[in-house]
């Protein structure tokens, strides 16, 4: 018995057809299932902090692989990276999935912004920060040799606390050891200064905070083995510490000797080997800096005074002759001011003559070998800048401490001397002090120390 279609059976069906011809007709097609929409996905590679080194720009090459995961269409997705809010153009490179963001960046922490937008129109985004860590380690120029001297112990102390009265001090500074330090990255740089035998036997683990050593006499020894160390004020998580550990400073150490001599017989020391030393300082007693002392003759030597103006030249041999000429010609107008200008003029008129022969040569800027208007003419063009030194002179002369005037009011009655020669040099130590003259510093206020 066939079923008939009553006009409530067949009407759905009927809806159904139609339904399907329209959206035929359309291009649409008709799905039986739910849409489904995949949201493209980003995953990050895990990295440690990148490392700067050896850049004055202090960069740090950062690369971070990522992969990435789209589900709609063939075509490439769109990758875009941000870092701390401002694109960065050619950064990703790579084919999908797998892709690296890479480029330079300063020291410190960044924001890294990676996008992704597949054919669709989808879109995704990863946040996530890197960092750039210092890795370099200070730049620093070191002087070859430091020669030091003893000062006393007024009164007598235990100045060390090693249980034994002191005759004589001296506290050496690391710092002093410095010649020049580069730019760093990461500022200030801090400096230390340990006994070799103190490292050597573990009672010493270099660190920062030992900036200077006491010594004392300790048996008249004439030099000592030191470490100096340079700091950064980075933290470095690679950086192998003196006492092993990791994570720190990035540092340099350099390895050089202490001389000592007790040029004022504080130490009762006896008489040692054959040296030539000496303190270079102005009429008021101020030691100079950076002044290059030359030794000539039968060995030829130099030295730089470091901070406290003292230079040695040791292992010399006995009946030699030898010639010391310290030379020092840097900042003409270190010192000048109108003040000297008034003091000469003083003098010139005879108002107020110049107390010492050392001030009457500082007034000579022309090395005329007399003081004249022409003298105080370059002193005013010095600080008006028109002109930057003074001609035919440098800007510090020497004059051999126990030199003695012939004339006391007139240093040019004879040509003074501005070295000190030393014939058949004998045994043990020959002082060789010289007075520094700050050539236009009438009233002596050079800055003394640079």
């Amino acid at each position: 018995m066939k079923r008939k279609l009553t006009p409530k059976g067949w009407f759905p069906h009927l809806y159904f057809l139609l339904s399907f011809l329209v959206m035929a007709a359309a291009g649409l097609s008709l799905s039986l299932a739910p849409n489904r929409v995949f949201t493209p996905q980003i995953s990050v590679s895990a990295f440690e902090p990148f490392c700067s080194t050896g850049d004055s720009l202090c960069l740090g090459f950062a690369d971070i692989p990522f992969s990435v995961s789209v589900d709609c269409g063939q075509e490439v997705p769109q990758l875009t990276a941000t870092v701390d809010g401002q694109p960065v153009p050619n950064a990703i490179s790579g084919a999908y999935p797998d892709y690296v963001f890479s480029g330079s960046f300063a020291v410190g922490i960044h924001e890294l912004v990676l996008q992704v937008a597949d054919s669709c129109g989808q879109t995704a985004a990863e946040m996530l920060s890197f960092e750039v860590v210092d890795c370099q380690a200070p730049g620093v120029t070191w002087i070859l040799t430091y020669t030091t001297i003893f000062f006393p112990v007024i009164p007598y102390a235990d100045v060390d606390g090693d249980g034994e009265i002191d005759l004589g001090v001296i506290e050496v500074h690391a710092e002093d050891f410095v010649l020049n330090a580069n730019a760093d990255c990461t500022l200030p740089l801090r400096y230390s200064i340990h006994k070799m035998e103190d490292i050597m036997d573990g009672s010493d683990l270099p660190n920062p905070e030992q900036t200077s050593i006491i010594f004392t006499c300790f048996g008249c020894v004439d030099e000592v083995p030191v470490r100096l160390y340079a700091w950064d004020s980075a933290f470095n998580p690679y950086s192998v510490q003196p006492d092993g550990s990791l994570g720190g400073a990035n540092f340099i150490f350099y390895d050089t000797n202490v001389f000592f001599t007790d040029m004022f017989s504080v130490c009762w020391c006896e008489t040692g080997p054959t040296v030539i030393q000496g303190v270079i300082a102005t009429a008021t007693w101020d030691v100079v800096k950076n002044v290059d002392v030359a030794l000539t003759g039968y060995t030829t030597l130099n030295y730089l005074t470091g901070t406290n103006g003292a230079f040695s030249f040791y292992n010399l041999h006995n009946g030699q002759n030898y010639t010391i000429t310290p030379y020092k010609n840097d900042n003409h107008k270190n010192g000048v001011s109108t003040f000297d200008i008034i003091l000469i003029n003083k003098h010139i008129l005879n108002v107020q003559p110049l107390p010492q022969n050392y001030h009457r040569i500082a007034a000579d800027v022309n090395k005329s070998k007399a003081i004249t208007v022409a003298d105080i003419v370059l002193i005013r063009k010095l600080l008006l800048g028109l002109i930057d030194v003074f001609p035919n002179n440098t800007s510090w002369r020497f004059v051999p401490k126990d030199y003695v005037f012939p004339v006391p009011n007139n240093p040019w009655f004879e040509d003074f001397p501005e070295q000190k020669i030393i014939t058949d040099l004998e045994g043990g130590t020959t002082i060789a002090d010289f007075v520094a003259i700050k050539v236009g510093d009438v009233n002596i206020n050079a800055i003394t120390d640079q």
